[in-house]
């Protein structure tokens, strides 16, 4: 959470994940980024360079909070459903 939250690691290139330092631009594989603009918790402006650093990445901003995206009325709707259809569109 500190990391990725506060210190925004994946846009100073210091994402580490078990142990490596994860390269971003060199992610070639459809990948889908949700990041809202209402969310409070995680500002859109800090999710988005993930969006724009893997190539042709998805994003989609479904306009709501952090607990909307997950449990709010719409989320299945607004949130889960896009994140299934990206899934089924794109397996291998």
């Amino acid at each position: 959470v500190k990391d990725w939250f506060l210190g925004n690691a994946t846009l100073h290139g210091n994402w580490i994940l078990d142990g490596e330092n994860v390269e971003i631009d060199a992610i070639n594989i459809p990948s889908f980024v949700v990041a809202s603009s209402d969310d409070k918790l995680v500002e859109f402006d800090m999710a988005v360079p993930l969006h724009t650093q893997i190539k042709g990445a998805t994003l989609l901003d479904p306009q709501c909070g952090d607990i909307g995206m997950i449990a709010g009325a719409d989320a299945v709707q607004n949130v889960w459903k896009p994140i299934a259809d990206f899934v089924i569109e794109n397996h291998a």
